[in-house]
C-alpha cells in the first residue's frame, strides 16, 4: 500500500495540470489562435483516468479503514474519540 500512496499527490497533480492546459486551450481558442484537438483529447483522457484512481483509491482507503475499525470490535465513534485525544 505504501507504493500506491506515494501515486495519490501525482494523481493530483496530474488532474490539476490538466485542468490548466485546458483553460489554456479554451483561452487560445477564444482569441483565434489555433490549438490541436488530439492534444486535447490526449489530455481529457489523463484527467479522467487520474480522477478515475484517485476516487477508486479513496475509496478503498474507507473500506479498509472500516474494516478496520470492525474487525478490532469498536465502534467509529470511540475510534474517533481516540484519535482526538
Amino acid at each position: 500500500m505504501g507504493g500506491i500512496t506515494r501515486q495519490v499527490p501525482l494523481l493530483v497533480f496530474s488532474v490539476l495540470t490538466g485542468i490548466g492546459i485546458h483553460a489554456t486551450f479554451l483561452a487560445m481558442s477564444m482569441k483565434g489562435m489555433p490549438t490541436s484537438l488530439g492534444v486535447e483529447l490526449l489530455f481529457a483522457v489523463i484527467v479522467v483516468v487520474s480522477l478515475v484512481l484517485s476516487w477508486l483509491y479513496v475509496r478503498e482507503v474507507k473500506e479498509q479503514r472500516a474494516g478496520c475499525l470492525l474487525n478490532r470490535g469498536g465502534n467509529k465513534d470511540e475510534h474517533t474519540r481516540r484519535l482526538r485525544k
